[in-house]
């Protein structure tokens, strides 16, 4: 059989507490642009699915790079043993991190790891994941001085996680796997921080990500469909009111007791709003998401008023109108500029210099032609893959 996903139409399950699968996502955007991953401890059922218990993270002398990860391979060892010892958990597999890299599946170093791993260890099972950026942030390049503080629940972006079972890991046969979440913590992590000392697992505050901001492809229906409630029928007649283009490029998603659309905007910009999912579904919250940096500004306020229920057309062609309205505004400002300020160079306008105040002799602010003056540096060259699995540490 040769490597990669023998019978693609048959999918197996993983299952996973929610605690842990909170974990996975919450490295992937703390991280940003840099690879990351860790491994994955759990039991299997009778059934032979994987039950992921426990996950660890990269350890703290990991090597992160924009397309290369290496686990620390004594905190492998560490966790590997204490996992086993103290808990009885079996060493299901790995996860790692693909961020904005458009690599949704095992790479071809990923598979050649996997086999070598599992033959060297002579492991008949495997359980891969993989994280990426459901929508890439320049806002989540991380860099290392900076992770300690940082909290993965900020900003806006979404993790989309992809699951795999390997069928025959040692010669490299993988299928994909649909993820069942357990919507409960793991009774391993707590136990394993009071025992093992203030976060052994290098998991830290990731685990604190936001769960609606994981996407399990394919699967948020399944997720959901129990609290599920009404007729839709009332929201596609509301749909079929927009204005084409807002037709064409709608983006619904079904989540615990409401429904989140979203809208593109003139200028380039996108509406999101949360909808009652009983009819006639009323929204209940609207932000402006700005689709460069995904920061979010709430205008419930202006797009639904004092009005006890709010269709969503009516609030959609409001904040319409607000975007409108402020480019207009920026439009009427330009126009009424002296002509000598409007003939300025084209250099002037981009640096953002203001004359002073008469006595300033009309010098421009230095602090901001310095910040103006800052090129964005372009994204770095995607290098060849070697994915080293932080299984190596049972060499």
């Amino acid at each position: 059989m040769r490597d990669g996903s023998s019978k693609r139409g048959s999918k197996r399950e993983m299952i996973i507490h929610e605690s842990e699968l909170r974990a996975i996502a919450g490295l992937a955007a703390q991280w940003g642009g840099l690879e990351t991953g860790g491994d994955m401890y759990g039991l299997y059922t009778r059934q032979g699915r994987p039950v992921v218990q426990f996950v660890s993270g990269p350890g703290p002398g990991a090597t992160h790079e924009t397309a290369h990860f290496a686990q620390d391979l004594r905190f492998c060892v560490r966790m590997h043993r204490e996992m086993g010892s103290r808990y009885g958990l079996q060493w299901l597999g790995t996860f790692h991190s693909h961020h904005g890299l458009g690599l949704r599946r095992p790479s071809g170093g990923d598979v050649s790891q996997v086999r070598s791993v599992t033959n060297r260890n002579n492991l008949k099972q495997w359980c891969e994941i993989i994280a990426s950026h459901a929508r890439p942030s320049r806002a989540h390049y991380a860099v290392p001085a900076f992770l300690p503080t940082r909290d993965p629940s900020n900003g806006g972006l979404s993790i989309r996680i992809d699951a795999f079972i390997y069928s025959d890991p040692q010669k490299g046969a993988w299928l994909p796997a649909r993820v069942r979440v357990l919507p409960s913590p793991s009774p391993f992590r707590g136990s394993a921080r009071s025992s093992m000392g203030a976060s052994p697992d290098g998991v830290g505050g990731a685990a604190r990500f936001p769960m609606e901001r994981i996407v399990l492809e394919g699967q948020d229906a399944d997720r959901v469909a129990p609290e599920q409630d009404g007729d839709f029928g009332a929201l596609a007649s509301q749909l079929a009111r927009l204005p084409e283009r807002a037709q064409q490029e709608v983006e619904l998603r079904a989540e615990t007791g409401s429904l989140l659309i979203k809208l593109p905007l003139p200028g380039g910009d996108a509406v999101l709003m949360a909808l009652s999912k009983r009819p006639p579904h009323s929204v209940q919250t609207v932000c402006i998401i700005d689709e460069v940096t995904l920061d979010g500004k709430d205008v419930t306020a202006g797009a639904v008023g004092m009005a006890r229920r709010t269709c969503l057309c009516d609030a959609y062609e409001r904040v319409r109108s607000m975007v409108l309205g402020r480019a207009g505004r920026r439009t009427v400002e330009i126009d009424r500029k002296d002509p000598t300020e409007r003939g300025a160079t084209s250099e002037e306008s981009h640096a953002g210099t203001t004359k002073e105040a008469a006595g300033h002799n009309g010098a421009p602010d230095a602090g901001k032609q310095e910040e103006a003056s800052v090129e964005r540096k372009p994204s770095a060259p995607l290098a060849h893959r070697d994915y080293r699995s932080p299984a190596q540490c049972e060499e």
